[in-house]
């Protein structure tokens, strides 16, 4: 079987509501921005990285991804240390501050989000997790960037 134009467009059409949805829940419930949170969220899952690195994981530009870790840096929440392959760059490292906001942020928006879905069924909740990495994981694979 294969994934027709109809069922796709309405994949798209569930996917943009989730994203606005779960953007205005993270950004009610942040006291950092969005984009910060994403970056410090990014840094955490896949460790030291280079602002390059970092932006094609978020699928972001890189000057955004720049420009909000000079904040970062100057907040204390990431630092830049060199890169042992290549002495000429840095490397973005998260700081025990920056892990403890990212932490934090993640558990205030989990908290919310399990109080907005308790009527739902814990095993309804793991399929579609298990159905949106699946679906996350296809889609990188053939655009040619790991999965977040």
């Amino acid at each position: 079987m294969t994934a027709d134009a109809d069922s796709c467009a309405a994949l798209v059409q569930a996917l943009r509501d989730l994203k606005a949805s779960t953007r205005c829940l993270a950004h009610d419930l942040s006291d950092i921005p969005v984009a910060d949170a994403a970056i410090l969220a990014g840094l955490a899952a896949g460790g030291d990285q280079r602002v390059t690195d970092l932006a094609q994981r978020l699928r972001v530009d890189e000057s955004s991804v720049s420009r909000r870790t000079t904040a970062l840096v100057a907040d204390g929440a990431v630092v830049r240390v060199a890169d042992p392959a290549d002495r000429r760059a840095h490397l973005l490292r998260l700081t025990p501050a920056g892990r403890d906001r990212c932490a934090a942020a993640e558990r205030r928006v989990t908290d919310a989000l399990a109080v907005r879905l308790r009527d739902w069924e814990p095993g309804d909740l793991a399929r579609v997790a298990a159905d949106l990495r699946r679906l996350a994981t296809d889609v990188a694979r053939h655009v040619g960037v790991p999965a977040a």
